[in-house]
This record gives structure tokens, C-alpha cells and sequence, in this order.
């Protein structure tokens, strides 16, 4: 990036504004305040009539139910304020025709309503009214009253289907109301006029369903309009969107009684065409400055250019994920790439089904597609289809499962249903981890402690990257928390490797299990987690090994060089590590729930005692019982997916949120928003 000076005389600060807006390459740094010689600039002339004509166009737009979105024409009218003019008073007496007319169908609707209970009644209106000693109560009630004839003698009752009306004189009016009450009665008040309440009835109805045709017929006419004028709407919008734009951008700038400042940066390849753009107008100069000698002129005050994106491909769709967190500095290392990587891994881990990933691939794929109108929506659906592929990966490949059916029945349960029983099928293939077993819980608690040594190293490996040219104490301070990780590390390892013994007892069941558990295969006896000698300090029956407590003391003179505080907070290391064991809670806990709901529901689908006696898989003899089951364990994988994937999408930027980005990401960078684009740009 580079700080650019725009400086010209006032009389040529319009046909600068066209010459920036139409370049689209300066991002504008607001003026402040006044001091003394140069003030804030004032609108335009044109700024005030052009802003009227977008709010009146945006009221039509609203009126018309004109969508952002939705495809505009060329912008190439001539008389745009006449067009609205037109446009808007037309409109208006459509609308006011339309409020006139749905506002008379409103009332006739509460009025036939209510007409409907005195229609059902064998009196004419005039018998509802005009009595001095006797109270009127009409109503409609919820079921057949009974116990009126208790009150008193001097009552008349009239009944119809949930309708009642009682004439009872003034001192029996609360017994009266009491005793409709119980039967949930609700008064309707008599209407206006005489006669044959059905007579009313009708002439209602007929009048409703006139001005119900006349508010269709305006309905029509306004959608016309809106099909008509849709195009125009949209790309005047747009066109005048631009124009304010325009007209109000001297109030970024400084501005004297003769002159005018445009500050802000170019990205320090564009600067020749930034300059070129200006170089037709008389008087306005350009001066560029690249940041290295910005950073030596400014000593050890901070320099903070906005940010320009550069994320490729696939890796796009995940920064609105870093946005969400914070824009990056500056001088920060984007950590886009690292969500693109790092995110669907934690995601299909947890998920962890063949076929759960197989739905999320299908879904993100058409919904992103959908949604192509809304980026955020649709790089969030991108981003559930990446997360469905690795869960799809790890679902057949490390836990071979799919809708919670494994391939093979685990060996603490031989009578669960698995695919290879519905298949009638031998899969040649058997996965190296039971979500449900104590083996593979153990495996999977490992795996994350790996994954959170491998990831909070990446956090501090960056941090120094970050720190290295800013500030020696705090790099140094990140070598020393990873010193620090690397003795956790260490302890685990030793704890959780296949024992050196055990090569001279292959037979032993507890040797055969842990060396057959995938994180001793993949990392713990594999080089150069291997080479951690097992020799140190036995503390409590634990083996606590030299490198452990090496790499802690030498993180921890480290930490003092660096961060003395930091010094306070080992054990916060520690329990950072443990927070990613939520990446083994959440895959068994969702593999857990898949079971429970086809235990549940596979029952209704299959003959369980067939399958219990011979192990062969037949479908229930009730095809009824057949259907039911297929349609509850449709929704009931429905609810898992949806929650599973909310679950372990929360949990995922959480560990990059939290653990990963708190090691090395300060955020609070401004995104590059060049004069004359319409969002904020993140380049490819």
C-alpha cells in the first residue's frame, strides 16, 4: 500500500471526484475536524436534489415490493427526476386506491362476522333493541348452553348452531352473563338498521366481493407497474446510489476558501494509473509515499493501511468467517488459509459420518448455488459443504459409519446392526475407531490432545512470524509457549505410546490394543514423537518424562525474558489443550444419539427377531409398521444432522476463536474500500 496526497484547486474538485470514483483504486481516510486553515468539505449542490430522488424512488421501490437483487436495465434515462415524478404520483393514487379498498373489505369482513350470528337467529334486527326493562345478550358460544331457565321465569332464549341470544330483564343481567360465561360465550354487538338480518347478510357479502374485484383490479394495475418499471427502479437506484455517492464525497475531504485534499491509499501497483486518471485536470497534484518510508518518518508511531484481501479459490469463502472475528492488520498474517484448513477438519471429526457428510455436500452445494444473491449465505453453505466432505472422509475412513449404522458390528456389541448385515455383504474394510467403545474414546481423546498441540503450535509459530519485526520481547515470549506446549506434549506421549516392553510380549491383549490404536500408529510410535525418551521423574505413579519438565523451565525463563506476567499462566496452556477434547465429546456424543434413534427405530423396519436369531436382515412383515419407521428415523437423523452440525460448526470457530487465534491475531484492521466500488473489496 501507499499514502497518496490529492491536492487541486476548488474549481476542479468535481471533475477529481468523477476521475477517483470512475479509477476505483483510492481508499479515502476521512478528514477531521478543523484546524484552522482546512474544514470538513460541504455536499455538492446537486447533492440534495439527487438524494429526494432516491428516497422518493426507494418509497416506490418499497410500495412496488422491489427486491434488492433483482435484475435492473441500462441506466441510460434522461430525465430521471421526471420519471419518478411521474412515476411517484401515479403510484401514489394506485396506493391510496388500494388502502381505500382493502381497508373496506377489512370492515366488510368484521361486519359479515358478526352479521353471520344474528342471520343464524329467527328475529328481525329491530327485535334486538329499544327495551327499557329487558337487557339483550347475543353472542356466539363454544358449546350448547344450558341452566338459563333457572334464572328466572321473564326470560326468553333464542339458539342456533354457537349462537345465542337471551332477553332477560336488567336485574337478572349479571346471572344471565354468568351462567354464558360457563360456555364460553362472546357478545357481539348488535348492528346498525332493521329488517332481515339475511337480507343484510347478503347485501354485505355482495358488497364485499365487489370491492374485493376492485382491489384485485388495482392489485393488477400496480403489478403491472412493477413489471414495468422493475428494471428502470433498480438501475436508477443504482445510478443515483452512485451520484450521492459523488455528490457527498467532500465531506471526506479538507477544504479551504481555494483549495481541496484528498487523503488516503493505493495499493503501490496502481499508483501510475491512480495518477494518470487525474493527470487531464489543471493544478491537481498527486503525491505518492510507499509505506516503508511512511514507517520511517513516523518512528515508532503506528502506521495502519487498510487491508486488502487476497484469498484464492475455495479459501474466499471463509473470510467472512475471519471478518466475523475481527478484520486483519495490517501487519498481521491473514488467518483465512488456516480457517479454510483447519475448520472443515474439526467439523468432519466431530461429525464424523459418511453419511451426514454425504447430505451437507448435497445441500451446501444447491443452497450455495441458491443463495448466489446473498454472499454470506452462500459462502456460509460452501462452507457446510466443505465441513460435509471431510465428514464424509473421516465417516468412511476412520470411523466407517454411515447414518450412525456402522460397517461392522463393534466387538463389545456382535448383535448391532450394521451395514454389512443390511448389505448381506462382507465390507472388506474395517474402521480403526468405535466412537462407542472405550478403546475409541481413549484414541479419540488422544487424537485431540495431538490435534490441540499441532494446532496452539501453528498459533504460536505464527505469532512469532507476527512479533518478529515489531516487538523481540513478545516473540521471544511465543518460542517459550511453545516450549512449554512441547513438554505437555511430551507427557502424553509417554503416557499413551505402546510401552517398549511390549515388543518382547506381541501376544499381550493390552499391548496388541494400544498399538493398534490410530494416534500410537499415526504419531505416538511413529518418528519424532517416538524419539521422546520415556526416561524422568515419577511423581504420584506418573512418569513425568525430562523433556517435559525441560521444555517447561525453558519455556518459562523464556516467558520472563518476554512476558513476565505470562510466566503466571502455564496452567492455562494446559487447560487449553483439554478444551479440545471437545472434538471426541461431540463425536461421540453425536454418534451416541444416532444409535439411541435407530435402537429406537430400526425395529419397525426389520424383523429384530430374524436378525437377533440368524443375523440375516428382513423387512418387518408390516408394511405399515415399515412406513412408520422410515418416516421416524428420517426425521429423527433430520434432528441429529441439524443439531450435530450446529453443534460442532459452534465448536470448531470456537477452537479457532478462542485457542487458536488468541496465540498469535490482534484483528481491528480496516478492509480496503476504494472510492467508486459498491462493497468493500476483497481482491483474488
Amino acid at each position: 500500500m501507499s499514502r497518496v496526497l490529492v491536492v487541486g484547486p476548488k474549481d476542479q474538485m468535481d471533475g477529481a471526484i468523477e476521475a477517483l470514483h470512475r479509477s476505483q483504486l483510492v481508499h479515502i481516510v476521512d478528514h477531521r475536524g478543523d484546524d484552522g486553515v482546512f474544514s470538513i468539505g460541504k455536499p455538492l449542490p446537486r447533492a440534495s436534489a439527487v438524494s429526494e430522488d432516491l428516497v422518493r424512488l426507494r418509497s416506490i421501490a418499497s410500495v412496488l415490493k422491489v427486491e434488492e437483487g433483482e435484475p435492473g436495465g441500462a441506466a441510460t434515462v434522461e430525465d430521471v427526476h421526471g420519471r419518478i415524478t411521474a412515476l411517484a404520483l401515479q403510484l401514489r393514487e394506485e396506493d391510496e386506491s388500494r388502502k381505500k379498498a382493502a381497508g373496506l373489505v377489512a370492515d366488510l369482513d368484521i361486519r359479515i362476522e358478526a352479521m353471520r350470528v344474528f342471520a343464524a337467529l329467527p328475529l328481525p334486527l329491530d327485535a334486538y333493541r329499544g327495551y327499557e326493562s329487558l337487557a339483550v345478550l347475543v353472542g356466539r358460544v363454544s358449546e350448547e348452553v344450558r341452566g338459563l331457565e333457572a334464572i328466572t321465569k321473564d326470560l326468553g332464549a333464542f339458539t342456533a348452531d354457537g349462537v345465542v341470544a337471551a332477553f332477560v330483564p336488567k336485574d337478572f343481567e349479571s346471572k344471565a352473563r354468568e351462567v354464558l360465561t360457563r360456555f364460553g360465550f362472546a357478545q357481539v354487538d348488535v348492528p346498525e338498521g332493521g329488517g332481515d338480518p339475511r337480507d343484510a347478510l347478503s347485501r354485505m357479502i355482495s358488497d364485499r366481493d365487489k370491492w374485493t374485484d376492485r382491489l384485485g383490479q388495482i392489485e393488477g394495475r400496480i403489478a403491472k407497474l412493477r413489471e414495468r418499471y422493475v428494471g428502470f427502479i433498480r438501475a436508477t437506484e443504482a445510478r443515483l446510489g452512485v451520484e450521492i455517492e459523488k455528490a457527498e464525497a467532500p465531506l471526506r475531504f479538507a477544504v479551504s476558501d481555494h483549495s481541496f485534499v484528498v487523503d488516503g491509499w493505493v495499493p503501490s501497483d496502481r499508483v501510475g494509473p491512480m495518477t494518470a486518471a487525474l493527470a487531464a485536470l489543471p493544478g491537481v497534484l498527486v503525491e505518492a509515499t510507499d509505506l516503508k518510508e511512511l514507517h520511517e518518518a513516523a518512528g515508532d508511531e503506528e502506521v495502519e493501511p487498510p487491508v486488502l484481501l487476497r484469498n484464492r479459490g475455495p479459501a474466499r469463502r471463509f473470510e467472512f468467517l475471519t471478518r466475523l472475528y475481527s478484520t486483519p492488520r495490517y501487519s498481521e498474517l491473514d488467518p483465512t488459509s488456516f480457517l479454510f484448513i483447519l475448520f472443515p477438519i474439526f467439523f468432519g471429526l466431530m461429525i464424523g459420518d459418511a453419511g451426514y457428510g454425504l447430505v451437507m455436500i448435497v445441500l451446501g452445494f444447491a443452497l450455495s448455488a441458491k443463495l448466489r444473491n446473498s454472499p454470506d449465505f452462500a459462502d456460509l453453505m460452501r462452507v457446510v459443504l466443505y465441513g460435509g466432505f471431510f465428514a464424509y472422509i473421516f465417516g468412511m475412513v476412520l470411523y466407517g459409519e454411515i447414518f450412525g449404522i456402522p460397517f461392522h458390528p463393534p466387538p463389545s456389541a456382535p448383535d448391532e446392526v450394521s451395514w454389512t448385515a443390511i448389505l448381506q455383504y462382507d465390507i472388506p474394510y474395517a474402521a480403526p475407531i468405535h466412537k462407542l467403545e472405550d478403546v475409541g474414546v481413549i484414541d479419540l481423546l488422544l487424537l485431540s490432545v495431538v490435534a490441540s498441540s499441532i494446532h496452539l503450535g501453528l498459533g504460536y509459530v505464527v505469532g512469532f512470524v507476527n512479533e518478529v519485526k515489531h516487538n523481540r520481547r513478545h516473540a521471544i515470549a511465543k518460542i517459550g509457549w511453545l516450549l512449554i506446549l512441547i513438554g505437555f506434549l511430551s507427557f502424553f506421549v509417554v503416557l499413551g505410546r505402546t510401552p517398549e516392553w511390549c515388543a518382547a510380549q506381541p501376544w499381550n491383549e493390552g499391548c496388541q490394543v494400544a498399538g493398534n490404536r490410530v494416534v500410537n500408529r499415526i504419531f505416538f510410535d511413529q518418528p519424532p514423537l517416538a524419539w521422546i525418551p520415556a526416561d524422568g521423574m515419577i511423581i504420584g505413579g506418573l512418569a513425568i518424562p525430562w523433556l517435559m519438565v525441560g521444555g517447561i523451565l525453558g519455556g518459562v525463563v523464556l516467558l520472563i525474558v518476554g512476558e513476565p506476567m505470562g510466566a503466571l499462566e502455564i496452567i492455562s496452556l494446559l487447560s487449553n489443550m483439554m478444551s479440545y477434547t471437545r472434538l471426541a465429546g461431540v463425536a461421540v456424543a453425536k454418534g451416541a444419539v444416532a444409535l439411541a434413534f435407530n435402537t429406537m427405530f430400526l425395529p419397525l423396519i426389520i424383523n429384530e427377531e430374524v436378525f437377533h436369531a440368524t443375523h440375516v436382515v428382513q423387512w418387518n412383515p408390516s408394511i405399515l409398521f415399515i412406513l412408520l419407521g422410515f418416516v421416524l428415523i428420517f426425521l429423527a437423523h433430520a434432528m441429529v444432522l441439524i443439531l450435530g452440525a450446529m453443534s460442532a460448526g459452534v465448536q470448531a470457530i470456537r477452537l479457532n476463536y478462542v485457542e487458536f487465534f488468541l496465540k498469535f491475531y490482534r484483528g481491528g484492521g480496516t478492509l480496503f474500500s476504494p472510492f467508486g466500488a459498491r462493497k468493500p473489496t476483497t481482491e483474488a
